[in-house]
């Protein structure tokens, strides 16, 4: 029995030995876990703490070598932009001065005269230079305020076509435009030459009495002859020297004498190209007050290439041209 109590009492001190080793364990073996999940805990958050700066510290490189390449396009827009504007500022004003000594050659006068005796080419011209161009026949001035007689019958006249006389040379400038125009896709027509003292006379005062039998006075109709008529040795027809040239689709509708005739092609053409050929628009749109005659885009008269070329550049009526040759004259006579 004693043997037997000594057995159990050994076993129990072995299970309580075993039993107080175990705890021992466990008490060691849950302190490791909980300072080994701190420590891996922290070493896991030093980690990101340390990855948070470097990602931070390459990010801020990268954006401050992005902010560089930003930069040179602010320096290619504001500084290009302001070069420009200079350089067209002074290009302005280098251009101007250019252009105002060409358009200032002949300015019309406020008061009404003609006005030109600063032209460059008739400022050049002698006293005898200027007598012989006022004597040369292309350069007789036929109007109201100077007619020819009765008597005056032309200047060496020729037949043009058979159906007209022009003079000789006048019919051989108008061939050769009317040429030239054909070549440029037109064709023309010559309605009237050469009219003598006579035949203007029964036209002029054949429209007057048109008119009065109308019921208008004679005061009233012979101003609405005056239009597009000229008196008897006021024409410049009976010179030989002017022509009224139309197309053949307005002689058809018109007779020619019509200011439609001024929105076609071939009036277009022909008005600017007649100077080369030695032919002058003698009346003009807005020039009745110097001309005394309304707009008549079919009358042309030839005064020579030279002549016609200076007019058309100068931009006046044969009136005013040869006024301005006067006043030269005159100037060049008071200065001897």
């Amino acid at each position: 029995m004693k043997n037997k109590y000594i057995v159990a009492i050994v076993a129990g001190i072995l299970c309580a030995g075993i039993l107080t080793t175990g705890l021992v364990w466990s008490m060691l073996d849950g302190e490791d876990p909980k300072e080994e999940s701190g420590e891996n805990s922290q070493s896991q958050q030093q980690p990101t703490d340390a990855q948070t700066p470097d990602e931070g510290k390459q990010e801020t490189p990268d954006e401050s070598e992005k902010e560089p390449e930003k930069q040179p396009e602010k320096e290619q827009n504001p500084d290009e932009g302001k070069q420009e504007k200079p350089d067209e500022s002074e290009k302005v004003p280098e251009e101007k001065p250019a252009e105002k000594p060409v358009e200032q050659p002949a300015p019309k006068p406020a008061d009404g005269s003609a006005g030109y005796v600063g032209n460059a080419v008739i400022a050049t011209m002698t006293k005898e230079e200027i007598e012989t161009m006022l004597n040369d026949p292309f350069m007789l001035l036929v109007n109201r305020d100077h007619r020819i007689g009765k008597d005056f019958n032309g200047l060496n006249l020729t037949s043009y076509n058979g159906d007209h006389r022009l003079n000789d040379v006048t019919a051989s400038a108008l061939r050769q435009l009317i040429s030239a125009g054909k070549s440029a896709g037109y064709n023309y027509v010559l309605y009237s030459g050469y009219r003598s003292y006579s035949t203007q006379y029964n036209i002029y005062y054949g429209k007057v009495s048109r008119y009065k039998n109308q019921g208008y006075s004679e005061e009233e109709a012979i101003r609405l002859t005056n239009q597009y008529s000229a008196p008897p040795g006021a024409s410049e027809h009976q010179t030989g020297l002017a022509a009224d040239v139309c197309i053949p689709s307005i002689v058809n509708k018109y007779d020619c004498l019509h200011e439609n005739y001024e929105y076609t092609d071939e009036y277009k053409w022909f008005s600017a190209h007649a100077h080369e050929y030695g032919f002058i628009l003698r009346y003009r749109k807005g020039d009745e007050a110097i001309t005394g005659y309304n707009f008549e885009p079919w009358h042309y008269r030839y005064v020579g290439v030279d002549v016609a070329t200076e007019i058309y550049k100068m931009d006046v009526t044969f009136e005013e041209y040869v006024e301005a040759l006067q006043a030269r004259l005159a100037q060049l006579n008071t200065a001897q």
